[in-house]
């Protein structure tokens, strides 16, 4: 959920930039299967914290989000600028769950799924998130997250653990917050989330990216770090 696209330039000139593996989220075997959002929150604040970083820019996707706004509230120290891409942090009404959430969240069994996962079966729940067809090197980097047992139970958690708990202190967010969007995204649609999120949020700016569903730094890469960059050197 921390934002990189391999081979491209970086969005914050000559700053340095982060990659934080969180629960949920990559290939890294932690068993993290209590994870909730505030734990991760926690974790990246935790990161932070053991760098010893100020005046961070810090960005997160989806979940990532979340983990994002939430360490900025608890860590305001550390934080000077958020960026949040696609992201989580309301309460959803019932039918506003994909399929496959709905099995994670209700489904007694479903912290074992990973021993049903195949290539054939993680394909249409992933293209639901994209407006171009997936590539077999998206799919595969979703296979080995969900392959991945310790990771699957996170994620499972996580997705039962989205329930809002926090997002009545969005209002007390003092940094400037870039919002970023992709214009057909189903888990989290623009007119639902994205609009909210600007209108909480104090100091929030919201960019839409045309033809981008969840993953827009990934189908509108170039368009997603203008944006980044544009805000990163213009907030300081």
């Amino acid at each position: 959920p921390i934002y990189g696209v391999d081979g491209e330039p970086s969005p914050v000139g000559d700053g340095e930039i982060y990659l934080l593996e969180v629960a949920g989220h990559g290939v890294a075997r932690a068993d993290l299967r209590a994870a909730s959002f505030q734990d991760c929150a926690d974790h990246v604040r935790g990161f932070l914290a053991a760098l010893d970083l100020t005046g961070v820019t810090l960005v997160g996707h989806s979940y990532g989000g979340e983990f994002a706004w939430r360490a900025a509230l608890d860590a305001p120290d550390r934080v000077a600028r958020l960026v949040l891409i696609d992201s989580s942090g309301y309460q959803r009404p019932a039918d506003a769950w994909l399929p496959e959430e709905h099995k994670l969240r209700e489904w007694p069994g479903a912290q074992y799924g990973y021993l049903l996962n195949s290539r054939e079966r993680l394909r249409p729940a992933l293209q639901l998130h994209f407006d171009a067809p997936i590539s077999a090197d998206q799919l595969e980097e979703m296979y080995l997250c969900c392959d991945n047992a310790a990771n699957w139970r996170a994620m499972t958690a996580l997705c039962r653990d989205e329930n809002g708990t926090r997002e009545h202190e969005l209002a007390a967010l003092a940094q400037p917050t870039l919002l970023v969007w992709g214009e057909r995204d189903v888990a989290y649609p623009v007119e639902r989330v994205a609009r909210r999120f600007e209108r909480d949020i104090p100091d929030a700016r919201l960019v839409v990216i045309a033809g981008a569903g969840h993953y827009p730094h990934e189908e509108h890469s170039g368009a997603v770090r203008r944006a980044l960059r544009e805000f990163h050197l213009g907030a300081r």
